[in-house]
């Protein structure tokens, strides 16, 4: 992937992390699984390790989404170096 597409990518990922409407749904799954966890029996292994899951997966998506943007903001570095680069030969 060019460095371009990287910012890109880091540009509409920043656009979802900023999106008011996703921000409410992660947070509106994140603690329905946690109330989850919580009211869950004592005996329910099964549904305590769901609701873990899937809060787990919530912040996967949203690491997975930083890490998008810190390759984006790198791939700037990148691009900001060649192009000093280009101008001082």
């Amino acid at each position: 992937m060019s460095p371009e597409e990287k910012v890109t990518r880091a540009s509409h990922a920043e656009q979802l992390m900023r999106d008011d409407l996703l921000t409410e749904a992660f947070e509106k799954i994140e603690a329905a699984y946690v109330n989850a966890w919580k009211a869950s029996r004592v005996g329910d292994k099964e549904a305590r390790e769901f609701a873990y899951s899937m809060v787990s997966a919530v912040a996967l998506v949203r690491r997975q989404l930083v890490g998008v943007i810190q390759e984006g903001q790198l791939a700037v570095a990148d691009i900001e170096y060649a192009l000093s680069d280009d101008t001082e030969n």
